[in-house]
């Protein structure tokens, strides 16, 4: 073997040797600078005691950046102590928060509290207590997740997230004409008139229910299921019947009162009382939901075609062919045998963690879950 040759092949192993500690020395740098908070308070030192939640955000430039940090309790030192990798910049500046609180939407870093920080929150009540949604006009409610681009619709009263995709899962083309609740639905109708043909909004292989439930197990998958909080979607079913129609509670609330709410509750004149939700992994916006929004220059412009979980009305015809039910779209409604298309409604965890702004530049994307 010639001296050239084994010149070369030092040459090669040297440079490729500077090259991996130059990597890795980029990967693990340090942050230039630390803040710590202790229920919101600077402070200089990390707390003494462990009784705290605790989070790390990191920011270069005023950007969420996406180091893996965590911060955890030594019992055999009895101290806290901090460990952050993947650091690409140099002027990366960590922020370390120390809670006594367990409520995400009060600790930097989770999705819950950065949505807090948006100017485009309206507070309202649903059936878990206090909900912010955004309006129609935000700009800072991007999401992607199981490289699906989302919308953010809203924190819940229980704390977790509701998103809807940002684009319709289906066209006016494709074959919908069943309800996602077509089997209490229909049984509810059944109660008022025996005129209705409840075959005609069974679980077929075209349901909404199906489509819904196919998509969802083949979009989130894997690691991404551990996202999820099982939401509930209301589905207020609550009637009355006059001359030949059977009108639902949705109706009563949107074209009676005009007052949409995220209450799930009943007009006080119905007498059914029907107002439940349906709890499920994936489902549907209301229309309480889509009107409180609106659809004009709204994020929910590119979907207001899609069908709601909300029934309007049942009209009788003395021809049992004839008679229609109505179910409302996200503008509008419609007969449910005519074709619309659809936008998943999923919720995540509330104790998901996230970096970027949620801009459509830079949105929100999820690094973690606490684990409880």
């Amino acid at each position: 073997m010639s001296k050239k040759f084994l010149y070369s092949l030092l040459f090669i192993l040297i440079s490729l040797m500077m090259i991996s500690f130059f990597v890795s020395k980029k990967e693990h740098q340090t942050p230039k600078s630390m803040a710590i908070l202790i229920n919101g308070k600077k402070a200089n030192n990390f707390p003494t005691t462990k009784n705290y939640q605790t989070n790390v955000v990191c920011k270069n430039e005023g950007k969420l950046t996406n180091p893996i940090g965590k911060v955890f309790w030594l019992k055999d030192k009895s101290r806290w102590s901090m460990e952050i990798i993947n650091i690409q910049e140099p002027n990366t500046i960590c922020e370390v928060t120390f809670s006594s609180t367990k409520d995400p939407c009060q600790i930097p870093g989770y999705l819950c509290y950065e949505i807090n920080q948006s100017s485009s929150l309206t507070k309202t009540k649903d059936q878990d207590g206090e909900s912010y949604y955004y309006n129609g006009e935000a700009t800072d409610n991007y999401l992607t997740f199981a490289g699906i681009n989302f919308r953010i619709i809203r924190i819940n009263g229980d704390k977790s997230i509701r998103l809807i995709t940002s684009s319709l899962l289906t066209s006016g083309k494709d074959t919908i004409t069943a309800p996602y609740n077509s089997n209490p639905l229909c049984n509810q109708i059944k109660k008022v008139t025996d005129s209705v043909n409840c075959a005609k909004y069974s679980h077929s292989p075209d349901n909404i229910y199906n489509i819904l439930n196919e998509w969802y197990q083949k979009t989130i998958t894997g690691n991404n299921k551990t996202f999820i909080h099982r939401g509930k979607y209301c589905n207020d079913l609550s009637n009355w019947n006059k001359l030949r129609i059977t009108y639902f509670g949705n109706y009563a609330r949107i074209e009676q009162d005009q007052k949409p709410n995220l209450e799930c509750n009943n007009h006080p004149n119905i007498y059914n009382d029907e107002a439940i939700s349906i709890i499920d992994d994936i489902g549907l916006l209301s229309v309480d939901e889509a009107r409180l929004i609106g659809t004009e220059n709204s994020y929910l412009t590119d979907v207001k075609d899609s069908w709601t979980i909300s029934p309007k009305e049942y009209v009788v015809s003395s021809n049992d062919q004839l008679s229609k039910l109505n179910m409302y779209l996200v503008e509008g409604f419609d007969d449910i045998t005519t074709k619309h298309g659809l936008a998943p409604v999923i919720n995540l965890n509330s104790l998901t963690i996230v970096s970027g702004v949620g801009t459509i530049d830079n949105p929100y994307l999820i690094i973690g879950v606490e684990k409880t």
